[in-house]
């Protein structure tokens, strides 16, 4: 049974009682030769201090008897087991000093099992508690107790960064869970994570702070061309302590990444960013707290296409910066990115900054796909928020757009500059159960701007207000619409189901549906000369479908097509031709495609406007 256990890192805090003796905190998983951890088990250990090199002199050495708990960990105070030493009389400043971990699984003195490790910036706490001031690695500084795990005060600093990339570096292979104690820890530099699965915990949010003053705090990234795979972090706070830039956790080509249970605050200066998320696949953020002047940053992948791909975003309260010169948003979303299948939902309070969302991409290639936003509240309190609820402006194609319970900007008098909803180049959208209130300050607002490139989108459930604004619909109307085409700017509506209210104008919006088996060559009567505005689906037996704009006697406009086999033209062929024929007043449909099919057809629109 012995040779069956081993020890998995470790994780070390430090105790410093106000008086001795004085104490480490120490943790360690146990885990038998299969990985599996070895859980409600009583241990033999034995632990040594070593002087110089990890085969050094003992100076210190103690004896535990310890039981595994349901995670396969024991919890020891090194300074408080059994021994004939004196642990406060260790000269730490005559080091290096290295840990010696032994263990007996069957709770005796027969060691069979040992870990040794560095002892590195975290011990040397007991020397300044007595000198005042040392400066080994990691730049500690005392100037009082200086307590890592137990409870920091605020003038109270040490520089653990060490400390914690130690813990990182001692996982062989892939896969552990590394404890952040509760406590103030400051940190001077970046926290580098190149291994697979490793996973961080703190004590909870607001019991484990991290302070920083620059810099990325944790970087999970492999290196260049490679992909790390499944990490998390949380129930850790971070805290800026300067207006330098500052990034709280930057992940880059990642393959499954959990962020859980964070905070962020103070987090200021130059751009500084809560999250910023570089790919890959798989992300999770949720109930977390993230105020920065970017709290949430989706960016390029440098090692792939997939910059971000099954992603979602739950139960989030952001702030962004406000500043009378900023463009910040709570989501920022960079030119370029290859978005999909991305969900925004539970739910989301977000304040502050000139967008709730933004995303202004003028360089991307291929479309984007699915992407939901959910449950969503933007508040404001400054005039200079002359933004967008949602900013959305894709270079080539947003596909499958979902925008739905969403409230926006604010109709206060103070706080009347904010806008609704922008959308370019989206193909295929719901806005719905949502109230979009546009400012009047300053110049007209707008509620919407939907341009022609975008189509077709469903507005259900809407209340828009938009006083002296530039756009609305009834002026706090709650329809549903289908959103066709316009005249003057290339958007109108066909609002259907008509709602009960005194102000604005309702366009009754008729349906039909019809079917019809069509020999090779044949032309049929789409709409008998009656609806001419509108949207068509057709269907065909042989299994695609498509669906196409009914633009009166302009002609039609083809949506979507995935197969390939219509158009809009009359006699081309070896297609399915959909068109307005001049001669007889109608819309037709004409079969060109070499046999006789069956179609099925469902039209919605309006006979004139």
């Amino acid at each position: 049974m012995k040779n069956l256990f081993f020890l998995i890192a470790f994780i070390l805090s430090l105790n410093v009682e106000a008086q001795s003796p004085y104490k480490m905190n120490y943790q360690t998983l146990v885990r038998n030769v299969n990985g599996i951890l070895v859980q409600g088990t009583s241990v033999g250990v034995k632990a040594s201090i070593l002087q110089s090199t990890p085969s050094g002199t003992v100076v210190y050495a103690e004896t535990h008897t310890s039981t595994t708990n349901e995670s396969g960990l024991i919890s020891l105070e090194i300074g408080g087991g059994t021994t004939t030493d004196n642990f406060s009389t260790i000269k730490w400043e005559n080091g290096p000093f290295f840990l010696k971990v032994e263990i007996d699984p069957d709770g005796s003195t027969n060691y069979t099992v040992n870990i040794v490790s560095q002892l590195l910036s975290v011990p040397y706490a007991l020397y300044a508690k007595n000198s005042g001031n040392v400066y080994p690695e990691g730049d500690v500084r005392n100037y009082g107790t200086i307590v890592f795990g137990s409870g920091a005060t605020a003038d109270e600093k040490i520089a653990n960064t060490a400390t914690i990339q130690a813990a990182i570096n001692s996982v062989t292979g892939s896969g552990e869970r590394l404890l952040i104690p509760r406590g103030d820890i400051y940190l001077t530099g970046t926290i580098n994570v190149n291994k697979d699965r490793i996973h961080f915990s703190g004590s909870g949010v607001y019991a484990t702070t991290l302070y920083s003053e620059a810099g990325v705090v944790f970087n999970f990234d492999k290196g260049p061309g490679l992909t790390l795979f499944q990490c998390s972090i949380k129930d850790i706070s971070f805290y800026g302590s300067s207006s330098a830039q500052k990034i709280a956790i930057k992940v880059t080509d990642v393959d499954v990444m959990d962020i859980n249970n964070i905070s962020v605050g103070s987090w200021n200066g130059n751009t500084s960013i809560g999250i910023q998320y570089r790919g890959r696949d798989i992300l999770t953020i949720s109930k977390s707290t993230i105020f920065a002047d970017r709290p949430i940053s989706i960016e390029d992948n440098p090692n792939d296409l997939i910059d971000i791909d099954q992603a979602h975003f739950t139960d989030l309260y952001l702030g962004a910066d406000e500043g009378p010169a900023t463009s910040e948003a709570c989501v920022r979303i960079a030119s370029g990115i290859n978005l999909t299948n991305v969900t925004f939902d539970g739910f989301h309070a977000w304040v502050l900054g000139k967008y709730g969302l933004y995303w202004n991409d003028n360089t991307s290639a291929q479309a984007s796909l699915n992407f939901n936003l959910r449950n969503i509240r933007w508040e404001q309190s400054s005039s200079t928020a002359e933004g967008y609820v949602i900013y959305i402006n894709h270079n080539y194609s947003m596909q499958n757009l979902i925008i739905d319970n969403v409230f926006g900007a604010s109709n206060q008098e103070d706080i009347q500059s904010t806008n609704g909803i922008y959308l370019h180049n989206v193909r295929g959208g719901i806005i719905s159960n949502s109230m979009l209130l546009a400012g009047t300050l300053g110049a007209p607002r707008n509620t919407y701007a939907l341009d022609s490139t975008t189509y077709p989108i469903i507005v259900s459930n809407v209340f828009w207000s938009n006083t002296g604004g530039v756009r609305s619909i009834g002026q706090g109307l709650s329809p549903k619409v289908l959103m066709i085409r316009d005249e003057q700017d290339g958007v109108n509506y066909a609002v259907y189901d008509r709602v009960k209210s005194n102000s604005g104008t309702i366009v009754e919006s008729p349906q039909t549906s019809s079917k019809v088996s069509l020999d090779n060559g044949s032309v049929t009567s789409i709409n008998n000369g009656s609806m001419v505005y509108g949207v068509i689906v057709v269907n065909t037996s042989g299994g695609p479908s498509a669906m196409y704009s009914l633009r009166g006697s302009i002609s039609t406009l083809e949506m979507s097509d995935p197969d390939g086999w219509f158009t809009p033209a009359k006699d081309t062929p070896g297609q399915i031709n959909i068109y307005w024929s001049s001669t007889n007043s109608r819309y037709e449909l004409q079969n060109l495609l070499g046999s006789t099919l069956k179609f099925s057809f469902f039209i919605m629109g309006t006979e004139s406007w």
